[in-house]
């Protein structure tokens, strides 16, 4: 009995592992560019993704305040991490993006790309904790993206 429901567990757990998508940062880049992210901040982005949400896009976090403690319910969606205090609302749409969290975990990314492109315009990237711890005070080192542009060009 309890080797069939380790077996049940595991088979599940893959599931849920196998059904998120991961971007490559080629890949990334070309989602991005189909969304008409500009070129200018484009690394940036990746920065910002592959620190926020390591590029899947079923990553659920909590939501972190300064300080370090997190505030009940409070969680932050998909590629893009964005928060359901802010920007989206669990289960209806709602918040300044005016979509449903759930909806930012879609493998289709035109939502929560629409969605975090709207916060940018407003805020920039400083309200993104992982583009603020690793990416800001580097922006000589930001990932490199040139092979996935040349590729692009061709």
């Amino acid at each position: 009995m309890e080797i069939t429901k380790t077996i049940v567990f595991v088979l599940l757990c893959y599931v849920a592992v196998a059904d998120a998508k991961v971007f490559g940062r080629c890949d990334l880049v070309r989602e991005l560019k189909k969304y008409h992210f500009e070129q200018t901040f484009l690394r940036n982005w990746v920065c910002l993704i592959e620190n926020e949400s390591r590029s899947d896009t079923k990553k659920i976090n909590p939501y972190p305040i300064v300080g370090g403690t997190h505030p009940s319910g409070y969680k932050s969606y998909g590629l893009f991490q964005i928060n359901s205090k802010d920007y989206c609302r669990s289960g209806y749409n709602g918040g300044l993006c005016n979509v449903k969290c759930e909806d930012m975990l879609d493998d289709n990314i035109a939502k929560a790309a629409q969605c975090a492109q709207m916060i940018f315009k407003l805020h920039g990237f400083k309200v993104w904790y992982g583009w603020n711890r690793k990416c800001k005070s580097h922006q000589d080192k930001l990932p490199s993206i040139s092979d996935c542009v040349m590729a692009f060009a061709g």
